[in-house]
């Protein structure tokens, strides 16, 4: 997966422990003309600060998750997880998870996402398609 687009700045929108969900988003008020909500699911490990620039996010192997988070990043990639570098001008962040995905509206940031998410305050709490 990589995602490259306009260099915008997400937020760490909700985290839910117990299913592993990270939900960022870069919210339509910032000056764009979409909303855009980026689900990881699976989340093992993750090195972010609570705001950031984003200007790519892409996979990357195990000797650049261990680069930018050390063996217990590394050791996240049991059970097929895999890492996705997120790539700004501050700096990089990391995240190692089963699976990402990404949703672009129009909505108002305090507006639930468009993804299948289970059980966050960000979304409609529909149970994921088994």
């Amino acid at each position: 997966m990589e995602w490259l687009g306009e260099n915008r700045r997400f937020q760490i929108w909700e985290y839910t422990v117990s299913h592993g969900q990270l939900l960022l988003r870069s919210p339509l008020e910032d000056g764009h003309g979409t909303r855009l909500d980026i689900l990881f699911k699976d989340v093992w490990f993750m090195h972010l600060a609570a705001a950031s620039q984003v200007e790519a996010i892409e996979e990357v192997g195990p000797e650049e998750v261990a680069r930018l988070g050390g063996a217990l990043a590394e050791e996240a990639l049991e059970g097929g997880r895999r890492g996705y570098r997120l790539r700004g001008p501050q700096g990089d962040g990391l995240v190692v998870a089963g699976v990402v995905v990404v949703n672009e509206d129009r909505l108002l940031h305090n507006e639930p996402t468009g993804l299948k998410v289970w059980p966050m305050r960000s979304g409609a709490n529909v149970p994921p398609a088994q």
